[in-house]
């Protein structure tokens, strides 16, 4: 009798210091589940320079590469002139026109290269700028002639190429913000395709 009731003593006391057990450790496992994991830092909204003023801002991520980019059409006016880097003016003896647009960089690196191209009909001239908030122009392709010397639209982190304007992975910090500018040099006007995308960076001004 004595030793079925120790046993019975013994069973009902693991038993307890189960419970008390799995008591205790709820708590923990419920802090556990409550722990959110930190969520990555997010860009300051991008405040768009004069000329971009009251336009949306386009968002180039990692998730734009040179095979998947964001596209976008972007309508242009006709224009018979020169483009420049400094700040667009109007100049009634220069009439170019300009398509702009503000695009930010958000990037998981602190750094990434930001690259563009603008497609359009060859028999017509583009121009293609990734201008600053004062509107100088970073880095830019405003060539004529794929291949030529001095035509080529090189030196200034783009090249051209058969109908197009390419800028070669400017080199950004992470949430900065530019303004696109697409410049009608010689041509009536039609609807061209503006992609962009991140890669390495490969072109810093000045540099």
């Amino acid at each position: 009798m004595t030793y079925k009731r120790g046993l019975r003593i013994v069973s009902v006391v693991s038993s307890a210091a189960l419970i008390l057990g799995a008591t205790m450790a709820m708590p923990a496992d419920a802090k556990k589940k409550k722990k959110k994991k930190k969520k990555p830092p997010v860009c300051a909204a991008y405040t768009p320079s004069e000329w971009g003023a009251g336009q949306p801002v386009n968002l180039v991520t990692d998730a734009h590469t040179a095979e998947a980019p964001l596209e976008i059409t972007v309508p242009t006016a006709a224009g018979l002139g020169s483009s420049s880097s400094q700040p667009p003016a109007e100049e009634p003896d220069n009439p170019v026109t300009h398509a702009f647009l503000n695009v930010q960089v958000d990037s998981k690196a602190p750094e990434a290269g930001l690259y563009g191209s603008v497609s359009f009909t060859p028999m017509w001239d583009y121009d293609f700028f990734f201008r600053d908030n004062t509107g100088i122009g970073l880095a830019y392709s405003a060539g004529f002639a794929e291949g030529v010397p001095l035509l080529d639209g090189t030196g200034n982190g783009g090249h051209t190429g058969m109908g197009s304007e390419n800028i070669d992975g400017l080199t950004t910090a992470d949430c900065t913000g530019y303004l696109v500018d697409i410049v009608s040099a010689t041509t009536p006007g039609e609807d061209v395709t503006l992609t962009l995308w991140l890669g390495e960076p490969a072109f810093t001004p000045g540099s």
